[in-house]
């Protein structure tokens, strides 16, 4: 009986140390900043005075918006500099970021916020990509101080002839527009092999073959060489977040980045290429991974592996370990006509989990639509409920989506690649005029020689 009895005992003492592992621990404060109502009251107070204290930053700056923040740079700097809300710095000098988490008892929930231009061009008066930093957050820049790169102001050029506009520099590229003769375009570089130009077109950037272009101005000879293994301060960074339940549910650890509306923004996240095309959240669930949600618009990772709006994805976070990793070139093959341009491609990190986001995620990014529209690109719109993963396929073609299937905005489906290789103009002036891209283009130029071959 004794026997039995202890038995039993030991059985039941062993279901309760299962079931207390089971059971995330809930800590007074969590209990009291929900129950007393000082979660969602802190939350107001601070996105309010973030709207005040970062409404005026210009891009390529840092903005304290609510205690505490920490900030290391690359240079020494006065002990006063950027220890108060609403200070300001440059960018370029930014060598990390750190955010506090959520404390209602220190009235703390730390939020900063950055802009950069990362590939969007000089052109877009105002236009900025814009992270936000909230909680237990950190932030490191990844893209060494010597070797980022500043994009200089964009030189206005002539085209001496119809000319496509190819996606990259070379044939292989697809045609993404084109200018007609004389028509003016705004060049900011060279590829490597220094036949391509670099163009601006629309909101997003474009090449040229440099044959076509009237490059007589003395200024011309300074543009840089446009390499994609460089990029601008924080255009690649590593990222960390407090993992575990939050203090405040509303208040999630998270980093909030947001480019302008359905524009393309290339990132690498903790070592992994992310392409986004609105506004997305970064949170990191457990150590060694970082979640992905896109709250707006779309995302691409693994090249063209597409994430929805309204879904969420999980990727393991790489560690540095001295650079085993080989990056894969975007730009094809060893035949390939790539002007010579070093493309960084993505890390192989698997994305997995993709699946619509839950409503707890969904509710916990509410908080996210007080930010005003002064300091954001536009207000953030969280969808009310989970996605019907059926009606993202049927809408958007979201198996297999292509990012070009979204954003590509030529709309000219006759170009001609072939030996012939003419195309309709789809210039500015609407004319239906050939471009020859093999033959002599009448002004003395052979195109079919060590510039690529194009038009």
């Amino acid at each position: 009986m004794k026997t039995r009895l202890l038995f039993l005992c030991t059985a039941i003492l062993l279901v309760m140390f299962i079931l207390s592992e089971r059971v995330v621990p809930v800590s007074a404060e969590q209990v009291s900043a929900q129950e007393t109502g000082t979660c969602p009251a802190l939350l107001e107070d601070a996105l309010a005075q973030m709207n005040s204290n970062c409404g005026s930053m210009g891009t390529n700056s840092v903005c304290y918006g609510y205690r505490d923040v920490v900030a290391t740079f690359s240079e020494p700097m006065p002990d006063d500099f950027f220890d108060q809300p609403a200070d300001l710095a440059p960018l370029e000098t930014l060598a990390s970021l750190q955010t506090t988490q959520f404390n209602s008892e220190q009235n703390q929930w730390g939020v900063a916020m950055l802009k950069l231009r990362a590939n969007l061009p000089n052109t877009l008066p105002g236009q900025s990509v814009i992270f936000v930093l909230m909680g237990d957050v950190s932030l490191e820049n990844a893209v060494p101080i010597d070797e980022a790169f500043i994009p200089p102001d964009p030189l206005p050029i002539l085209s001496t002839g119809s000319a496509n506009i190819r996606s990259g520099p070379g044939t292989n590229w697809n045609v993404i527009g084109s200018a007609a003769a004389g028509s003016e375009l705004l060049a900011d570089g060279f590829s490597a092999d220094q036949n391509w130009m670099r163009v601006q077109v629309d909101d997003r950037y474009g090449w040229v073959n440099r044959a076509l272009l009237d490059l007589s101005a003395p200024q011309v000879e300074g543009l840089p060489v446009i390499d994609y293994e460089r990029r601008v301060p924080m255009q690649a960074f590593t990222f960390q977040a407090g993992i575990g339940q939050p203090i405040c549910g509303q208040a999630p650890n998270q980093l909030l980045v947001q480019g302008p509306r359905d524009t393309l923004i290339d990132l690498n996240v903790n070592g992994v290429d992310v392409t986004i095309g609105s506004t997305v959240s970064f949170r990191q669930p457990a150590q060694d991974q970082m979640q992905l949600m896109v709250l707006e618009g779309n995302a691409y990772v693994n090249g063209d592996q597409h994430i929805p709006e309204g879904f969420s994805a999980v990727a393991p976070v790489l560690i540095d370990d001295g650079g085993t990793d080989a990056p894969t070139s975007a730009g094809g093959g060893d035949d390939d006509d790539d002007g010579g341009l070093n493309q960084s491609g993505s890390d192989d990190a698997e994305w997995s989990q993709i699946r619509p986001m839950s409503s707890d995620e969904l509710s916990s990014a509410q908080a996210l639509e007080a930010f005003s529209d002064d300091v954001l690109n536009y207000s953030v719109d969280v969808p009310d409920e989970p996605v019907d993963p059926s009606d993202v396929d049927n809408e958007n073609g979201a198996d297999g989506l292509d990012s070009d299937d979204d954003f590509d905005d030529a709309d000219d489906d006759s170009i001609d690649d072939s030996s012939e290789d003419t195309v309709d103009d789809i210039g500015d002036d609407g004319s239906d005029e050939s471009i020859d891209d093999g033959a002599d283009d009448g002004g003395g130029n052979d195109d079919s020689g060590d510039n690529g071959g194009d038009e």
